[in-house]
């Protein structure tokens, strides 16, 4: 995150990654993330946040929601990357 410049983006970021993170279920999180990819992979200054985030958080580590219940495990580890 610290790649981006500007803080507004930034922060407009971190409260689309809230959103994700709230989810209620599979369905919910997973119509979310489509809506995240496309809303960002348009800005050529997130690209490679962006990247790193859907491999780490969305391919690799998909269980971070609370929907799915496993939120705690990650919530340190995806708070420290993005603040």
């Amino acid at each position: 995150m610290a790649l981006i410049k500007d803080v507004s983006l930034r922060q407009k970021i971190r409260k689309d990654i809230v959103i994700l993170q709230l989810a209620s279920s599979p369905a919910v999180f997973d119509a979310a993330k489509v809506l995240f990819l496309k809303k960002w992979s348009e800005n050529q200054e997130v690209v490679r946040f962006l990247d790193y985030f859907t491999e780490e958080y969305l391919n690799q580590r998909s269980g971070w929601y609370e929907g799915k219940g496993s939120l705690t495990m990650y919530h340190h580890k995806i708070a420290s990357y993005i603040i």
